[in-house]
C-alpha cells in the first residue's frame, strides 16, 4: 500500500542536529522555485521529529517506528530518514562487541526493507565518513578538507 504524494515524514534524529526553521526556509525556496502557492508551515505539520541521542533511545524510536505502522489509525507517511545510524552505534558498542553491533544493525536493515516493501516506504538512512590521510592530526581530517590526493574515506561503520 503506497501513500499518495503529500504523505508525512519521520525523522529520526541521532544527532540532535534537526533544525525546523533551517527545514523551513529550504521548503519555503523549493515551492517558491517551483512556483507552488503553499503555506511552507502547514507542510512542517507533516514532520514527525522522533531525537534520540544514545542507543537506548534510538531503540525506542525503532520500537515507536514500528507501532506507527502497527496501528490502524498510523500516519500516512511516505518517507522514513534516520540520520544517522552511525552516532549512537559507534558511541554504544566499543571494539570488543562490533559483532554484535553488526547484528542489531543487520536487524535495523531488516526492518528499514520491510518497511519500504510492506508500505511503499521510502527509506534513507545516513551513515557518517571519515577520512584519514597522511597527515599527523590522527588520522581523522574534517570532511571540508577531505579530497586531497593522499586522502581516503570510509564509511565510519563498514561498508558490508
Amino acid at each position: 500500500t503506497g501513500h499518495a504524494r503529500g504523505a508525512g515524514v519521520v525523522y529520526v534524529d541521532t544527532e540532535c542536529g534537526f533544525k525546523a526553521t533551517r527545514l523551513l526556509q529550504l521548503v519555503g525556496r523549493s515551492l517558491q522555485r517551483r512556483g507552488v502557492q503553499a503555506d511552507p508551515h502547514e507542510l512542517l505539520y507533516r514532520v514527525t521529529v522522533l531525537a534520540a541521542d544514545e542507543w537506548e533511545g534510538y531503540e525506542q524510536c525503532l520500537s515507536r517506528i514500528r507501532a506507527l505502522f502497527q496501528d490502524d489509525t498510523r500516519l500516512a507517511t511516505g518517507l522514513l530518514v534516520v540520520d544517522s545510524i552511525a552516532a549512537p552505534a559507534r558511541a554504544h558498542f566499543e571494539r570488543a562487541r562490533l559483532s554484535e553491533r553488526q547484528r542489531l544493525l543487520s536487524s535495523h536493515a531488516a526492518l528499514f526493507k520491510s518497511l519500504a516493501e510492506e508500505e511503499g516506504l521510502v527509506v534513507l538512512v545516513t551513515n557518517q565518513v571519515q577520512g584519514s590521510s597522511g597527515s599527523d592530526d590522527g588520522g581523522l581530517r574534517e570532511l571540508s578538507r577531505v579530497g586531497e590526493p593522499e586522502d581516503e574515506m570510509s564509511a565510519c561503520l563498514g561498508t558490508s
